[in-house]
């Protein structure tokens, strides 16, 4: 397994390595936390849902449906009390 280092910025981002962004080919990642460790992974992308986004795409743009369906849906999911 390789791995890599990075810096945290002030505003606590981090940069994701070229290669790993290459290979996982999507902009969007899922984080879990367990313990003390923090694990990445790519999130599906939008085609790869299986349309479960539908209820949120709008008239506009491919690209721009989809980026507003999946923050839709994250802040559904994971920031909604």
């Amino acid at each position: 397994m390789k791995k890599y280092k990075t810096r945290l910025s002030q505003k606590g981002q981090i940069a994701i390595p070229k290669k790993i962004r290459d290979q996982w080919a999507t902009d969007y990642v899922e984080m879990e936390l367990k313990g003390d460790e923090l694990i990445l992974r790519p999130a599906p992308s939008i085609l790869e849902l299986g349309g479960i986004l539908k209820k949120y795409v709008t008239d506009a743009s491919q690209k721009e449906k989809e980026s507003t369906a999946w923050e839709d849906h994250v802040r559904e999911k994971y920031l909604s009390d």
